[in-house]
């Protein structure tokens, strides 16, 4: 119990001492130049993905539920829309007259130049 007294007492005793120390006004003025330092220097140490992917969740946060529906739909019908371009293009059926590689024209080019 003793120790803890001592313990005590050494602290008020501190924080007396404490009271009476004002740091200069040189040092008010080095925190602020630091801490705007490492205010500005926050974001450069953040990826690059990160900070985009922040700060898409922190606008999407903000977006009406009838906003995030439609732009939810939007982004289906824009991808049912390459699938189905690149259906109708041929590159998924195989045909050989839109498989790229066909060689025909180039072929047709040469034998005009022979003659």
């Amino acid at each position: 119990m003793q120790h803890h007294d001592d313990q005590a007492n050494w602290a008020a005793k501190l924080v007396r001492l404490k009271r009476y120390e004002t740091p200069g006004a040189d040092y008010f003025e080095r925190f602020l130049d630091e801490f705007h330092e490492r205010q500005r220097a926050e974001p450069l140490q953040i990826s690059v993905g990160t900070l985009a992917f922040d700060r898409f969740s922190t606008w999407w946060g903000g977006v009406s539920s009838l906003g995030k529906l439609a732009s939810a739909s939007a982004l289906l019908f824009a991808a049912f829309g390459i699938v189905g371009l690149t259906w109708s293009m041929g590159f998924a059926s195989g045909s050989a007259e839109h498989r790229p590689g066909n060689g025909t024209a180039l072929a047709e080019v040469s034998l005009v130049r022979e003659f």
